[in-house]
């Protein structure tokens, strides 16, 4: 069981790449020319431009990379620099609103407009997936781009023949079950409009976007921004005429300005360069799975009593918990958020807390004591938590308003680590299940030897002793889950009754905390009331039911169920 157990994490490591990182489609929007011209850019020079993005200073790689995804989706060039793509489509915005750049996911959404058009169109929308923006786009946002000078009335005119398919958007907004994918698409056209991305800094008093910037009078008071405002009009030349060694200069030239104007720290290089590694470490996530993977595959290797596996069960543990460690450090410094408020707002940032926990766990659970079971079951937990975060917004926000206290910040801690706890409970209890299959029957003896008799205690001695080990360490797991769940909403209570006014409300997110906290309750009084061989069995059971209640409250009423808590 176990070396089925490890060659199943071995495959999930080995294909993790195939799953996380998308193949490059056959189909790219760049032309070779512009491609080629953004290959000759300094890649440095052209993501450390500072942006104002999700409440703070933040570089152009970060903002590019976002709306690139939201706009283009799959299949764009892997060796062009994120920003170089997004000025590419900022700059020449004209000549791209023919081709193929809005990316739909969603099949109903593609053959809801696929019916509005005719072939060839229509067969590519269906196979490709793919729409030129013009056809999803409003007048209002075509006289946009005309006067940011984005496009010109002969793009304009070039693209006027395209059929629109805004009708049969608005016949397609009466559809509750399309809602969420029309408005990502609409944040996709947006995206490629950019009316309030590109928000360039320094920007005083006010932010600008760059469209504002460059339509600035000079009878107007920002003085400080005319060189600003020259360079970025300079690197829009170069960029359209495809000179890279112009564009290049006229690059450090906005970074020396946007330093000198806006100083340090919000654009300090070092905090630009940590941002810039940053992301492209949290571009190739499959390496990450990759070493959670390996410490999953060794501590269960480790546990299950083979040999020569414990020194390299406890240093790729160690592994898995320093890089989520870091990883959690930078996206910290990063947020710019005050001392106490760690990144664990959103859910991104809960889910792979929780994962660099259970590393923690795992890897001084190893150290401390061989063979104990919690360490596999917490090696899993992270590994699960981290492969969930690929389907997260990973964004990085500024926190503001009633959440920047420390009050909440203790109470999501909290409330993380019992759900850490409440994970491993489940991945225990179906470790215990399987292992209470394998000695079934032996458990058809005792029952015939006597009612009193413990099923475990006919099975062999080692699954006996295993299955006793899991037991205890299931208990102490949700023993932890029950007191942190329940401390955490006491905090979050307290929180409510200074931000909220009232301390309970029957929030959905209240309510099913409140199930939570009463199943490990219920768990805790199971074990002092049954007697062994029942008892084991109703843990288990109990805490996959705790572990689900958990889920639907993180999960379910996050995302789908409306209330105060719909943004956690």
């Amino acid at each position: 069981m176990t070396n089925r157990m490890a060659a199943l994490a071995v495959c999930v490591a080995c294909l993790a790449p195939a799953f996380l990182c998308p193949p490059a489609r056959a189909d790219q929007p760049i032309p070779p020319q512009a491609a080629d011209f953004i290959r000759r850019l300094d890649p440095r020079a052209l993501g450390l431009i500072r942006v104002q993005y999700e409440g703070r200073v933040a570089i152009l790689d970060t903002l590019a990379r976002r709306q690139i995804r939201q706009m283009c989706g799959p299949g764009l060039p892997d060796d062009l620099p994120a920003a170089g793509i997004y000025l590419e489509l900022y700059f020449n915005a004209g000549f791209y609103l023919d081709r193929p750049i809005i990316f739909i996911k969603d099949p109903a959404v593609r053959n809801l407009l696929a019916g509005a058009m005719e072939d060839p169109a229509r067969q590519e929308l269906i196979g490709q997936g793919r729409l030129a923006p013009w056809m999803l786009m409003d007048r209002q946002w075509a006289d946009w781009l005309v006067k940011s000078r984005r496009a010109g009335h002969a793009d304009i005119r070039r693209v006027e023949a395209m059929p629109l398919l805004t009708d049969a958007l608005n016949l397609a907004g009466g559809r509750p079950e399309l809602k969420l994918s029309l408005d990502r698409l609409s944040l996709a056209v947006g995206a490629f409009v950019g009316t309030g991305d590109f928000r360039m800094a320094p920007l005083a008093p006010d932010w600008m976007t760059a469209m504002e910037l460059a339509l600035l009078d000079r009878s107007e008071p920002f003085e400080q921004l005319f060189d600003l405002k020259t360079a970025l009009a300079e690197l829009t030349t170069a960029w359209r005429a495809r000179d890279a060694g112009r564009t290049n200069e006229a690059l450090r030239l906005i970074g020396r300005l946007q330093m000198q104007v806006y100083g340090v720290p919000a654009t300090s290089p070092l905090r630009a360069e940590m941002e810039l590694a940053f992301n492209r470490i949290n571009s190739i996530p499959a390496a990450v799975v990759a070493v959670c993977a390996l410490a999953a595959v060794l501590a269960l290797l480790s546990a299950g009593g083979i040999r020569k596996t414990r020194i390299a069960a406890v240093a790729a543990l160690l592994l898995a918990a320093a890089t989520l460690t870091g990883l959690f450090i930078v996206r910290w410094l990063l947020g710019g958020r005050d001392w106490f408020l760690p990144p664990i707002m959103n859910m991104y940032e809960a889910v792979f807390a929780s994962a660099m926990l259970a590393s923690a766990v795992a890897a001084v659970g190893e150290f401390v004591r061989r063979r104990n079971r919690l360490t596999p079951a917490a090696s899993l937990y992270a590994l699960l938590a981290v492969l969930g975060c690929n389907w997260l917004d990973e964004g990085i926000y500024a926190q503001h308003g009633i959440l920047n206290s420390s009050i909440m910040a203790a109470h999501v801690a909290i409330i993380i680590v019992g759900h850490a706890m409440a994970g491993m409970t489940c991945l225990l209890s179906v470790g215990y299940l399987i292992g209470r299959l394998r000695s079934r029957p032996a458990g058809l003896a005792a029952m015939k030897a006597g009612p009193d008799a413990s099923p475990g205690s006919f099975a062999p001695p080692v699954l006996s002793e295993t299955l006793s080990q899991i037991d205890r360490c299931t208990a102490m797991a949700a023993k932890w889950a029950l007191l942190l769940v329940a401390a955490g909403t006491m905090l979050g209570a307290f929180w409510g009754d200074i931000a909220w006014g009232r301390w309970w409300g029957w929030d959905p997110k209240e309510t099913w905390a409140l199930i939570t906290i009463l199943i490990y309750l219920l768990i805790v009084h199971v074990r002092a009331v049954l007697p062994a061989g029942r008892r084991e069995l109703a843990t288990a059971l109990l805490c996959l039911l705790g572990a689900a209640v958990m889920l639907f409250n993180w999960i379910v009423v996050n995302f789908f169920i409306a209330g105060k808590h719909s943004y956690a």
